[in-house]
Parts: structure tokens; sequence; C-alpha cells
């Protein structure tokens, strides 16, 4: 009798420590100074621990996507800098040279840059700002990550779980082929939201808090912190409930429409605050878009707009509305109320 083979186990998640020492590796090997001593002691170091050599391939990956291409403000902040100073002459010099004129211009204009955190560098698929990604998973069930989104994948005999770990995803479940069907989940640190059926939304808010949307048959809400007993919502279609710290909210209707074309790139709004649908946008484009919210309360917005055409959406905004549109670079755009008469 021979014994069946065992699924490969998922690796842990790596620490900070390790994603430090990954970068260090990382810089060392690339820097043409690495002797045959540090490339052996590198690849030792990978074979140690399964979350030394996770990191190690995500860090590849990530340089890889910056030595693809350098995003154009960089390049705009670059320019600029350059003009002071001497070119300089490597890829990297150029890179760090954008960055720190980046943080100046952030500094100097007020406003506050920060790297995104370890875990969304290193995720398994990320989504760029204004970018939405359609991912086909092992089992052959699809995601389509929304603008400037970020997932692990973690399959194995036993489960079929998504770790989002910034933005938002549609989620269309196939079902489970092997002989003990494996539950499919998305979680976030303030939910886990297991299918019972086909598809639907997880997204994380700017307030920290997860929503859970449901476009077709059934979905358990569950909070991360609360007794499954009072922690756990079952969500039918056209139902959404907000998970906080405190345990799932109350569950509210949605137009279940409206909910799928946002994921494909329209927003479809009906009596929405003026500034719900600013933030929206704002997420689907580079640089930054500016309001102040206070200002523009009680104005309030019903039509459609293109997510992946925001400058048409403001035009069609200031139009309707009367609102003033200020373009000061393509990465800041101020909106606002026009000057009294």
């Amino acid at each position: 009798m021979t014994d069946s083979p065992r699924p490969a186990a998922v690796p842990d998640e790596p620490t900070l420590a390790v994603i430090e020492q990954a970068t260090d590796w990382h810089l060392l090997l690339q820097s043409g100074e690495a002797t045959a001593t540090d490339r052996a002691a590198c690849k030792a170091w990978r074979a140690r621990h399964p979350s030394h050599e996770l990191a190690w391939q995500r860090m590849q990956a990530l340089w890889q996507q910056f030595d693809a291409a350098e995003p154009p403000p960089a390049q705009a902040a670059l320019d600029a800098a350059c003009r002071i100073q001497p070119k300089p002459k490597s890829r990297r010099s150029r890179r760090a040279l954008a960055g720190g004129a980046l943080l100046l211009a952030g500094l100097a204009g007020g406003a506050s840059f920060t790297l995104p955190p370890p875990a969304v560098l290193l995720a398994d698929h990320r989504s760029a700002t204004g970018e939405r990604r359609s991912i086909e998973l092992p089992d052959r069930s699809r995601l389509v990550l929304d603008s400037d989104s970020a997932v692990d994948l973690r399959y194995d005999g036993s489960q079929r779980r998504i770790v989002l770990h910034r933005g938002g995803v549609l989620a269309e479940v196939a079902a489970d082929t092997q002989a003990a069907p494996r539950p499919f989940s998305i979680e976030t640190p303030q939910s886990s939201a297991r299918a019972l059926g086909t598809r639907y939304t997880v997204r994380r808010e700017a307030d920290g808090n997860t929503m859970v949307s449901v476009l077709e048959s059934i979905v358990e809400a569950c909070a991360q912190a609360a007794p499954p007993a009072s922690g756990c919502v079952r969500l039918h279609p056209g139902q959404q409930v907000r998970i906080g710290a405190d345990g799932p909210g109350a569950i509210t209707g949605i137009d279940a429409a409206a909910e799928d074309a946002r994921m494909r790139g329209q927003l479809i709004v009906d009596d929405l605050p003026l500034s719900e649908v600013l933030l929206t946008l704002g997420r689907h484009r580079p640089g930054l878009l500016r309001y102040d919210a206070a200002a523009l309360a009680g104005i309030r917005v019903s039509g459609v707009f293109p997510l992946d055409d925001t400058d048409r959406a403001l035009d069609a905004l200031a139009r309707t509305l009367s609102l003033r549109v200020r373009h000061y670079t393509p990465w800041l755009v101020i909106v606002d109320l026009p000057d009294p008469a």
C-alpha cells in the first residue's frame, strides 16, 4: 500500500525582518561587488526556511517591475531634480533620486507620501492605480482586482483562501472538483467572507473597515475578532454588510448591477454625496485629487461615470454641477466651488 501524496505546504508569511534580509541580499548581489562566497551564503539563507525563499521570489518580482518602467510621477520629479544636479548614470541611482525628489515635493506641498506596507509590496498579485486585473485561480475561479489592490493566494489540499491586503476584489467562484470540497474565502484583518455560491465583492475601506457585497448566491461574512455565534451573518444577492473591529454592522441593500459595473469600470450612482463620488474617482487616478468635503456638503450626484477616464468624469461633474476643476499638473487636481461673482 502506498501513501497518497501530501499537498505541498503553504510557506509562512515572511516577517518584516525576513523581508529586510531579502532586500539586503538582493542589493548585495545586484551591486557588482558580491563574491562567490556571498552568492553561496545567499543560496543557503534562501534554503534555510520556506519564508526566506518566498520573500526572495517576491523581491525579485518587485524589482523586475521597477526595471520595466519608471512611473511618470517619478520621472517628472527626476527631471526637475536633474536640472540642478548632474544626471546619475545607473537606473538604481535614478530611482533613488526620483524617490528623494518625490519625498521633498511631498513635504513642500504638505502632503504625506508613504511606501505601501511590505505585505502590499510583496503580494502575489497587485494592480496599479487606475488598473483592473483579471486573475484565473488554480481551481478555475476568477478574481478581478480593483484599482490599487493587492492579494495573496493560499491554496492547498484543505483550503482556497484569498488574503486581501489592499483595495477590493470581485470573486467568481468555481465549484471545487476535489473529492473533499475546499471552502473558498476572502480574508482581511477585520473579516472572513466564505462563499456558499458564486459571485461577490470584498473591499477594504479607507476607515479600516471591510465591505462585503453579494451579487449572486449566498456568502457567510464573519468578523475575525468576534465569536462565531455573534460575529457571522449570511448575505443574499443584493445585500451588503460593513465589518469592523466590533463585528458586522446592519445588513443593507445594494444595486447588484451597479456594484458589478463598478468592478468593470463604470461608476453608477444615484443621489450619492459628491464627496463620496470624488473619493472613488481619486482611488482610480494617479497623483492627488484634492477637495474640501465640508465645503461640498449637500451636493448630491446621480449619473454614470467612467472609472477608466477620470478626467472625463471630472469634466462631466464640473459641467452638470457648476464645479471648478483645476489641473495644476497631471498629478495634482483640485475640485472646489467657483469664487462668488
